[in-house]
């Protein structure tokens, strides 16, 4: 599975904000969430065999009321401790 783009979505609850699983040998590729707010998510993320996972600056995901979920990808870079809210 490749070239995947969320656009404009938004939840106010839901289980997972990214669920996102491949296989080793066949990795999900080239996913973007663009302008997305998924608030409340009662599970973390859950991310695996994925390649270029791009989430865009104005996209919220939100574990619980106030909590920042831990993104590592953000327009192509990983983040640091200082660039999360």
């Amino acid at each position: 599975m490749r070239d995947i783009e969320m656009r404009d979505v938004s939840s106010r609850k839901s289980v997972y904000a990214l669920y996102l699983r491949g296989y080793p040998a066949s990795s999900i590729r080239d996913v973007r969430l663009v302008r997305c707010q998924l608030w409340n998510t009662s599970q973390p993320d859950l991310v695996e065999h994925v390649k270029g996972l791009v989430i865009n600056p104005q996209t919220l995901l939100l574990l619980g009321a106030t909590e920042m979920r831990d993104n590592p990808i953000l327009n192509g870079r990983m983040l640091q401790r200082a660039d999360r809210r």
